[in-house]
């Protein structure tokens, strides 16, 4: 498994190769005393690594030919005092997008990060004597390095640089930013109509008048109409029962005769 994604990442390498620098790990012997690096950690005969260039990059030309979510980072590993190569032992330990750890040997390097986010590469060499060393190499993986909002191969597609770009530049004067260019898929440098407001919420518009109109058809003719039906069956009520009350007073009449 290892093999096949280094080999997918290869083939993605090449073509970095000729779109820009690329990383390297310089790994020297040297005597411990003499303090080589502050930062290192020595022991007794160890080897220190140390990483010369950027420790994360992507490489300055085309990106049109790598996914939006990918990031290459190609690592060399040399020892000058040491020729053949094939006498020294390296190992790399690569901290994967999932979390675990994926292993590889040899002095080089190649490995593609599809996923945003921070991750780490352990480099050891061991010398022919065994002495040994180490370095802990930090990757740090994004799409928009200059922080506008915009991923940065999208810039370097349409402007071939991230500085001509921001997240309030409009370059077509369209009424689009380059930022809502980006987030809609459009091009930056054709105008794009852009819709008004009437436009956007003639759905909502609609709703509100249909609403008023059946308010004022509903408070203008039927709620007049219940209304009268209401007061013509209280008055209806009012009559029937001054006919029962009449009724009864004639009745109330009749048995007071018949005494």
């Amino acid at each position: 498994m290892m093999e096949a994604m280094l080999k997918k990442s290869a083939a993605c390498a090449i073509f970095a190769l000729f779109a820009g620098t690329i990383i390297s790990v310089l790994i020297v012997s040297f005597d411990a005393g003499l303090g080589d690096r502050a930062d290192a950690s020595i022991q007794g005969g160890a080897v220190n690594i140390v990483v010369a260039g950027p420790k994360n990059t992507k490489p300055d030309g085309n990106f049109q030919d790598l996914v939006a979510t990918e990031e290459l980072f190609w690592y060399n590993a040399t020892v000058p005092a040491y020729p053949d190569q094939s006498e020294i032992y390296f190992r790399w330990e690569i901290e994967t997008e999932l979390g675990t750890i994926l292993y590889a040997e040899g002095p080089s390097l190649k490995y593609m990060y599809y996923v945003v986010g921070n991750y780490t590469i352990n480099v050891t060499a061991r010398l022919p004597d065994n002495s040994t060393g180490w370095k802990l190499i930090e990757v740090s993986v994004t799409l928009d390095y200059d922080g506008d909002g915009i991923a940065d191969a999208w810039e370097r597609k349409w402007f071939g640089s991230t500085a001509l770009v921001d997240a309030t530049t409009d370059h077509d004067g369209d009424g689009w930013t380059d930022l809502e260019e980006y987030r809609n898929g459009t091009n930056p440098k054709t105008y794009t109509y852009k819709p008004g407001f009437l436009d956007q919420y003639w759905w909502l518009i609609a709703l509100i008048v249909a609403i008023l109109i059946v308010a004022v058809i509903y408070l203008g003719i039927i709620r007049p109409k219940i209304e009268a039906k209401r007061k013509e069956e209280e008055q209806k009520k009012i009559a029937a029962a001054v006919e029962i009350e009449k009724t009864l007073l004639g009745i109330d009449e009749l048995e007071k005769k018949e005494k």
